[in-house]
């Protein structure tokens, strides 16, 4: 899409400082990078990290959304709640090929299938000779926009943990593909207004936008458009949203260059910064508009760490929390299988993954720590409180999670809360009167004789009222060798 609006009702406004963005235009224009000394562009790069945008506060609120940034793409589908993903035709008719179809005849205009070709240092020659600087200057102040507006949503609630997840589950294979075509066509839509001059006299050739076009976006198509494009697509997510590390630079600079020029570097590099920022602010503000009407109702979700400075591992920690939470298994499986998440995290009160999947009622979760992690959660980590994820399911009196959890590897049946006098699961089976869960626990091999403050777990039942749970235990305790 073409950036952000700049209108009253827009979400950002850029300082309109003219001062500063003359010093920004003059950084832009006259930035000196050698291969020698800067090879990868980085007076670019420290502009993208650098440049003050400023946030209307009152609208960054707990349910900041994208959506009041409407796209021509967007504005006509009028989306209601359980409607299917909206059709996107394979590929719009862009100009590229309306120039082609109306001017076929003119010098420069035919059609070529140089992609995938990187220019040579002379062709990069010939191509910026003929670059509109207005239009490079724009786009990177675009591209900040963009990208600012990227960082904040993603640490906004649970927004990237639901965006994964539609992203990785819900958005159909070609529907993905059709949303890549038709934005990464805009792009090219932008370069031919860039250079239309040159093109038109017949200067520079379509082939010639073709090659440039890839090389500041060679992700597309093999890339992006692959089986592993969606992975690829939330990693650079999360380097656009988290601190400018190393990879975060290595991913903007990251063009098939071929020039040893270094103001033809820089352009290129600023031409990068605006198609990354454009493709994934796109895609994700297609995202918003398609589940805004679903998102309005859904209840909030507590954060569950700081969001207040928070580095990269801390907002893969949250995100990772957040899918638990949610339910989304394809989330926690593609950061794991990423490696940027240890299975083994605890939140800030102790508890792991295992644990939250208890007390937030995902079987599914715990399924694929148990078939899939190779690295498990201790099964048997005590949280802040002194409960196992054993005795928390059976606080909440939940069956099928206990009987999941004691087919975990190492699972302590008997493991005691040192925080509550030392009661183990069957104490608090008791205490909650749960009879199916006490015949799990029993089976399971729960020691029928330990006791909290004196009382064994019969003794405890007979004092509550619960006769049928007392008969069940003297008898399972009587019949020991029986169960063995």
């Amino acid at each position: 899409m073409d950036g952000m609006s700049l209108t009253d009702g827009s979400l950002v406004q850029v300082d309109e400082n003219k001062e500063e963005y003359s010093n920004f235009k003059e950084m832009h224009e006259t930035s000196d990078c050698t291969s020698e000394k800067n090879p990868c562009g980085q007076n670019v790069i420290s502009l993208l990290q650098g440049l003050d945008i400023s946030l209307r506060k009152s609208e960054f609120d707990g349910s900041y959304s994208l959506h009041k940034e409407h796209s021509p793409l967007l504005r006509n589908f009028g989306f209601g709640k359980g409607e299917p993903l909206p059709h996107i035709f394979k590929k719009r008719s862009n100009l590229f090929e309306a120039v082609l179809t109306n001017n076929s005849k003119i010098p420069g205009l035919e059609d070529s299938t140089a992609l995938g070709v990187s220019p040579t240092n002379d062709h990069f020659c010939r191509i910026f000779q003929h670059v509109d600087n207005a239009s490079v200057t724009e786009w990177l102040k675009r591209a900040y926009i963009s990208m600012a507006v990227l960082r904040r949503w993603c640490h906004t609630e649970d927004n990237f943990a639901r965006f994964a997840h539609f992203w990785l589950s819900d958005i159909p294979y070609q529907q993905m593909l059709n949303l890549f075509n038709l934005e990464v066509g805009i792009i090219e839509d932008e370069l031919y207004f860039a250079f239309r001059k040159a093109l038109y006299s017949g200067v520079l050739r379509l082939s010639d936008l073709q090659c440039l076009r890839f090389t500041i976006l060679s992700e597309y198509p093999a890339m992006l458009t692959s089986r592993k494009g969606q992975f690829l697509f939330l990693d650079y997510l999360i380097l656009i949203s988290s601190e400018h590390t190393k990879e975060y630079k290595n991913m903007i600079s990251s063009v098939k260059n071929t020039t040893n020029n270094p103001q033809i570097t820089q352009v290129l590099l600023a031409m990068r910064a605006f198609a990354l920022s454009s493709v994934w602010h796109a895609v994700v503000q297609f995202y918003e508009t398609f589940v805004h009407n679903e998102s309005l109702q859904r209840p909030p979700i507590r954060s569950l760490t700081s969001m207040i400075q928070r580095q990269k591992a801390e907002d893969i920690k949250e995100r990772a929390l957040q899918s638990v939470q949610l339910g989304y298994v394809d989330v926690l499986n593609y950061l794991i299988k990423k490696q940027l998440l240890d299975p083994c995290i605890l939140d800030e009160s102790k508890r792991n993954l295992i644990f939250l999947a208890v007390i937030y009622g995902q079987p599914k979760i715990l399924d694929y720590l148990y078939e899939k992690v190779f690295t498990k959660p201790d099964v048997n980590q005590a949280a802040e409180n002194g409960n196992t994820p054993l005795h928390a399911a059976v606080t909440v009196g939940n069956t099928h999670l206990v009987s999941m959890l004691l087919c975990f590897p190492g699972i302590n049946v008997n493991a005691l809360n040192h925080e509550c006098g030392g009661a183990t699961a069957l104490h608090l089976a008791v205490t909650y009167g749960h009879m199916e869960i006490c015949v799990l626990l029993v089976e399971a091999g729960a020691d029928t004789e330990v006791t909290v403050e004196g009382a064994t777990p019969a003794q405890m039942a007979h004092e509550l009222g619960h006769e049928d749970i007392a008969v069940l235990i003297k008898h399972y305790t009587t019949n020991k060798q029986y169960y063995k």
